[in-house]
């Protein structure tokens, strides 16, 4: 081998040997690169979730602060709704009663009147609570007319 053979086998080694540390230098440099990006982009990601998530709570807690305002509303409102109801239960019951004993006084007093004017039939719809709540408030109401 002549020594000019041997001047290029050794720059070639010597050629490859710099341009595989300058190779393996460049691969370790992007890796680093590489990894602090994607811890960058990890620690983005995970304060962007962090601040959804955030969000999310405060929405979901607005939401159920709504629906139990609504549920407090809506209980409210049947309260009222039954209260009143129980009201008008309770004045239609007294002037049930009352119509019975204005009926019971005016057969004692004039028979042809009420014969000519009937007493009006409570509609059949509202006679079972109109009773009931007679009955728990202690009016008398005769259920049947006296003929004579």
């Amino acid at each position: 081998m002549s020594p000019f053979d041997v001047d290029n086998v050794l720059v070639a080694l010597i050629t490859g040997l710099i341009s595989f540390a300058v190779a393996f230098i460049t691969s370790r440099t992007q890796a680093k690169s590489n990894e602090q990006n994607a811890d960058k982009t990890r620690a983005e990601t995970e304060s962007l979730l962090r601040q959804q998530l955030e969000d999310t709570d405060k929405r979901l807690n607005s939401l159920s602060h709504a629906v139990s305002d609504e549920m407090r509303q809506r209980c409210q409102a049947e309260a009222n709704l039954y209260d009143a109801e129980q009201q008008l239960s309770s004045s239609i019951a007294y002037v049930r009663a009352l119509g019975h004993w204005l009926n019971a006084m005016c057969k004692m007093l004039d028979k042809d009147w009420l014969d000519e004017h009937p007493k009006p039939r409570l509609p059949d719809e509202i006679r079972s609570g109109v009773e009931r709540t007679a009955s728990e408030l202690g009016l008398n109401i005769d259920k049947f007319d006296i003929q004579e």
